[in-house]
């Protein structure tokens, strides 16, 4: 699986070689079914990009009728406030949320005091025990962020993100209606600063070829990863990227770790949409 095609092995040997940590990669054409991967079956921290198996639960128990992402909801309280991405930190506590919308920020700005109540909800043993039924033996969530006092994290593998996406991407997750449910929250992150940075998109010149991207980025220091499902014209794709050991610990787009992954995620488009 981790032997790519020489030319490609070539680019990203040299991003490679430049890099101050470590990388991997998994991506599959969709349409050709070809595979590449590089470290792709490696662990590294999760960092956010384990809420996706968060999202999964949560959708596994909604189709299951278990719970209303619509009706139920939960109250945000002044233990639920934790550091890190998002914006209901910033507001008062005493707010009440619906699990969908929950869910929605968890994604789309990455909030993790959205993804500590969920998380809560539907408990840590369980939403593990659900990957590894799945699938998902090399992922593994610690538990609420910013809660835990070890030095454990959660983590997971290129291959088992880019596996979930091309999942979901075929509806095979749950079912068509929550990988479709799941994918249309996924379409809405806010943040495009490693897969979508290189691709060719340009929404003022509408003739121009456009591209869509269903991603979840995820970040702590020294980590920079990012997995995405890529549509657009005669292409479908999924690529998962993650990274560690970056000796750039700035919290910004242009992060060493963060301009790498996209450089990889150039390469990688370039080799799925080269003639045929």
């Amino acid at each position: 699986m981790d032997e790519l095609p020489p030319a490609l092995n070539r680019r990203i040997g040299r991003i490679a070689a430049r890099f101050s940590g470590r990388f991997g990669f998994y991506a599959k054409d969709l349409r050709h079914r070809e595979e590449v991967a590089f470290d792709g079956d490696s662990r590294y921290p999760a960092a956010s990009t384990i809420k996706l198996f968060v999202l999964r639960e949560l959708f596994r128990r909604a189709d299951a009728g278990e719970l209303d992402l619509l009706l139920d909801t939960i109250e945000m309280t002044a233990h639920d406030l934790v550091k890190g991405s998002g914006v209901l930190r910033d507001l008062t506590p005493g707010l009440r949320l619906k699990l969908g919308d929950l869910a929605t920020l968890m994604i789309t700005v990455s909030d993790n005091t959205a993804a500590n109540p969920l998380i809560d909800h539907l408990a840590t043993r369980a939403i593990n025990r659900g990957m590894e039924r799945a699938g998902y033996r090399d992922t593994h969530l610690r538990g609420p962020f910013f809660r835990s006092r070890g030095v454990r994290r959660s983590h997971t593998t290129p291959q088992d993100l880019g596996r979930f996406m091309a999942g979901l991407a075929g509806g095979r997750e749950i079912s068509k209606e929550a990988s479709r449910a799941m994918l249309d929250i996924l379409y809405r992150e806010h943040y495009d600063h490693i897969v979508g940075r290189r691709i060719p998109y340009d929404p003022e010149a509408p003739t121009r070829p456009r591209w869509r991207i269903a991603s979840k980025s995820g970040s702590i220091r020294g980590v920079r990863n990012d997995v995405a499902y890529v549509v657009g014209p005669g292409c479908r794709y999924v690529v998962a990227l993650m990274s560690e050991g970056c000796a750039d610990e700035r919290f910004n787009d242009d992060n060493e770790g963060a301009l790498a992954l996209a450089e990889v995620a150039r390469e990688i488009h370039e080799w799925f949409t080269r003639a045929r």
